[in-house]
Parts: C-alpha cells; structure tokens; sequence
C-alpha cells in the first residue's frame, strides 16, 4: 500500500542517514577541525592514506567522526572514576571559548590523557563531530597506491 511504501522509504533515508561513508584522507597533515571552515580550532592533523568516518558533507567540508589523535576536552572536575558525574560538553580546547564539539552522558566512560589547569583532554568519544575539508578525501575502495600522496605538506 502507499502508506507502507512511504513508511519504507522514509525507514531507507534514515538509515542513509546514519551510516558512515569511509574514506581516506589522500595527502598528509591535514587539518582536522572544529567546525566546517578554517575560522574553527584545529584538533589534529591527519595522515596520507588515514581512514575516516564521514557523517555528512557540505559543499567544502565533510563531518566524520573524530580520529584517536583529537584533541578534545571536558571540564576536569566533571569525571570522577573514570565516569562524568552529569551530562557534559565535549570541547575542541581547554576553556569555555572553545567550540563544543560532542556531548557525554551521565556515567559515561572517559580516558583521560592530560589534564591543563581545570581541564582534561580525553581520548575523542565517537560521540563527537570534527570536520575535514572535502578535497582532501578520497573513496576507500579507490585509496590504493593511487591518489594518496605521502608527502608532508600542511593542508586545510
């Protein structure tokens, strides 16, 4: 009937939706960020050849989810054993200023790698949102030796 199709169709577009598109970023040090634009904090850099989640793309920038090399952060006094005490904003630096990036829940695990003055950098949750610029990905199943430069140039 229409209503089922409709019901099916909608169900396929949620689950586009949701699903992450792989792909490998094609040349090395390439700015991860906070946002989509180079006016975000950078949160990492990516490697020649990295593979990454993509949630979602914009005309220039890409949403993935955020590699082990991100650099986000919690306020410090919010996790006890290892767990945040309450809902917390997960952030691309040390301070309020900087951009929130993801949320954690009650009684969330987090590892903490460092702490600076009232803030602790955690290990990225896949919670988070960070973005990469468009140009810079390739297709995994295209990512072989061809189009992926390991040279070292500092990209956006």
């Amino acid at each position: 009937s229409r209503t089922m199709l409709i019901g099916w169709l909608g169900l396929a577009l949620v689950s586009a939706g949701t699903s992450a598109e792989k792909m490998r970023v094609k040349s090395g040090n390439v700015n991860v960020r906070s946002g989509p634009g180079t006016r975000y904090e950078i949160v990492c850099q990516a490697a020649a050849g990295e593979l990454v989640a993509v949630r979602r793309t914009t005309d220039e920038w890409s949403e993935i989810a955020p590699p082990a090399g991100a650099k986000l952060w919690v306020y410090a006094e919010l996790i006890e054993e290892s767990a945040v005490v309450t809902r917390v904003q997960v952030r691309s630096g040390p301070g309020i200023s900087y951009r929130p990036v993801g949320k954690l829940e009650q009684g969330q695990a987090v590892t903490i790698h460092e702490t600076v003055g009232e803030w602790a950098r955690i290990a990225p949750p896949r919670e988070a949102s960070v973005w990469i610029r468009v140009s810079f990905l390739i297709p995994e199943c295209t990512a072989g030796t061809r189009g992926v430069s390991t040279r070292n140039a500092h990209a956006d």
